[in-house]
């Protein structure tokens, strides 16, 4: 009786694991998406507005749906308390929960975005969004691979242990 019980709770452990595993996968190809909405977004506004980059991350949650992205309204929020915006994108970036789901790579890139975001002139910063929107076009066809090839193999063997 207690073997059974043993049994079935590493059974129900590994099969939970691979269910979160797996959704881990699925969420972090919403993310990029998310973030290629943001590049699009954020490229659209600099070619047609002279808004300034603080004005632009304002006016993005009334365009686009970002709950997905905290690390923007954090970032928002911060420059409302008087920071400048790549020391707020960066301490944004920092937190944990902002960019859970995301592999250090992500950010690291989403880093590099803001490093040059508001540092350069209008051309500059279309070329500084256009290069990492391929950049995570990239990171998006490998983890919606990643999420074909893995999240179903995972589950059934988490399911079969």
């Amino acid at each position: 009786m207690l073997r059974t019980a043993a049994v079935m709770s590493i059974a129900l452990s590994a099969s939970f694991g691979g269910f979160l595993f797996s959704k881990r996968l699925e969420m972090r190809v919403k993310k990029l998406e998310k973030i290629l909405l943001l590049l699009s977004q954020i490229k659209t506004a600099i070619e047609f507005t002279a808004d300034s980059v603080e004005g632009i991350l304002s006016s993005l949650g009334d365009t686009c749906d970002l709950s997905l992205l905290p690390f923007v309204e954090d970032c928002r929020l911060k420059m409302i308390k008087g920071a400048d915006f790549f020391s707020a994108w960066s301490e944004a970036l920092a937190v944990r929960e902002n960019v859970s789901q995301l592999k250090k790579e992500d950010v690291s890139l989403l880093l590099s975005f803001g490093a040059a975001l508001g540092a350069t002139d209008s051309a500059g910063q279309m070329r500084n969004c256009e290069m990492h929107e391929r950049l995570f076009k990239e990171r998006l066809e490998a983890a919606a691979a990643d999420k074909k090839t893995l999240s179903k193999p995972v589950r059934v063997v988490g399911f079969l242990a």
